[in-house]
């Protein structure tokens, strides 16, 4: 009622708080329930109706309620004006707090508020994304984390980065840079992944160190090549593609890297493959796929 606040007292690392009782009771399912347990015998809930009597909370921090209390009750001069914008004096910890207890307390749009509070006014950086998408199941936070984190252009993970990530996390991260295609014109593939077209066998055809026919850098057989434009799908392996023998590029100059070569023999089935012929290949996959791959039941995890 307007005419009435009920206020209710609660107990924080023995530190007491007074507030209306309203705002927890519409905010949370958690409290709207407990307030629904039976009444004293004078027709009042003992617990919370005075300060001898408050409500315990056990396990929780006075700074986390206090910074949600700054939420839930802004202050009335930040309501009144025409063009009267509320603007909460939240530091980033104090922010954190407020989704740690709506989280806990299942305080909807009082999460979501911070959710966006957190991602539009604090500098979060991508492995802080991570750690608390991670405690506090925010699936966008994690997405944009592992994204930006496996970024060939991200600065080598430091050593803060490295501690709250953990080893496992950071280990993946660095595969993933190392091991997805991170270009979107060109397909992708290790030189020792070129194996023939006509049979399924997994020998590369190309085994040795080259030289590029353009640029004449070297090519060892862990190097890359590329090709680009579409690429059929292999009728041997759904994981490999076909690709013109001839177009194969230098991953260094983008030339043509195998013009000088000979035709190439499969000693599988000792078919020929020459520059007009196809080849198979294991491409790359996509940065995407490999996030998914890697982090995908995390991704489910966080977004149900």
């Amino acid at each position: 009622s307007p005419e009435y606040w009920d206020l209710l007292y609660f107990s924080v690392e023995r530190k007491l708080f007074c507030a209306p009782r309203n705002e927890f009771e519409e905010s949370s399912e958690v409290f709207a329930d407990m307030f629904l347990l039976p009444l004293g015998s004078d027709g009042k809930a003992a617990e919370g109706r005075d300060k001898d009597h408050p409500i315990v909370l056990e396990g929780y921090e006075a700074k986390d309620f206090a910074s949600l209390l700054k939420v839930l009750y802004p202050r009335g001069t930040s309501l009144i004006g025409r063009d009267a914008k509320v603007e909460f004096q939240l530091g980033k910890s104090e922010w954190i707090s407020v989704l740690k207890l709506s989280t806990i307390w299942e305080m909807a749009k009082v999460r979501t508020f911070a959710i966006d509070s957190l991602s539009s006014n604090c500098d979060l950086q991508d492995s802080e994304k991570i750690q608390l998408a991670r405690t506090y199941k925010v699936a966008s936070w994690f997405e944009e984390g592992i994204s930006s984190l496996v970024d060939p252009g991200h600065a080598p993970l430091s050593d803060d980065e490295r501690t709250t990530l953990g080893w496992k996390t950071s280990a993946l991260v660095l595969w993933i840079q190392i091991n997805a295609n991170h270009d979107t014109k060109f397909i992708r593939f290790r030189k020792d992944s070129i194996k023939c077209a006509n049979c399924a066998s997994p020998d590369s055809l190309l085994q040795n160190e080259d030289t590029c026919h353009n640029c004449f850098q070297a090519l060892r057989p862990a190097d890359e090549l590329l090709f680009q434009g579409g690429a059929g799908r292999s009728t041997v392996s759904d994981s490999d593609r076909n690709v013109h023998y001839g177009e194969i590029k230098c991953h260094k100059c983008k030339a043509s890297a195998l013009q000088a070569f000979g035709a190439l023999e499969c000693q599988s089935c000792l078919g020929r493959v020459g520059k007009g012929g196809f080849v198979r290949v294991t491409p790359k996959q996509r940065v995407a796929s490999l996030i998914k791959e890697k982090f995908g039941e995390e991704f489910v995890e966080y977004a149900t």
